[in-house]
C-alpha cells in the first residue's frame, strides 16, 4: 500500500475541527480527510483547546458543570484526553497502512 496517496479516517462522534486538523498533520499521506459521525456516536469530542480553555475562563467550575461539548452528559461521554488518543491511534493506524 505504498502508492496510497489519499487516506479517509472515519470517526465515531461530533469531531471539533482541531481534532481533524491534528490527524491531517500527523497524517504520512498526501491527502487526508477526516470524516466525522461515522461508526457509531460517542458524541462530541472537544479539542484538548477547548478544554484548557475551559478551564483559564471558569476554573473553579467541575467539568460537569460546562458548556455542552466539553461537559460530560448523556450525550457527550468523551474524557479531555479523547482529542489526544484519537489522533494517536489514526496516526499508529496510518502508518501501518502507509508500509
Amino acid at each position: 500500500m505504498k502508492n496510497l496517496h489519499y487516506i479517509i479516517v472515519w470517526l465515531p462522534g461530533e469531531i471539533f475541527c482541531q481534532v481533524g486538523l491534528d490527524i491531517k498533520e500527523a497524517s504520512p499521506f498526501a491527502h487526508t480527510m477526516a470524516a466525522e459521525l461515522t461508526n457509531g456516536n460517542m458524541g462530541y469530542v472537544a479539542s484538548t483547546i477547548a478544554h484548557e480553555n475551559r478551564k483559564k475562563v471558569l476554573p473553579d467550575y467541575d467539568l460537569a458543570e460546562m458548556s455542552y461539548e466539553t461537559r460530560l452528559s448523556l450525550y457527550t461521554n468523551c474524557v479531555p484526553e479523547t482529542h489526544a488518543q484519537m489522533v494517536e491511534t489514526a496516526r499508529m493506524l496510518m502508518k501501518q497502512l502507509k508500509r
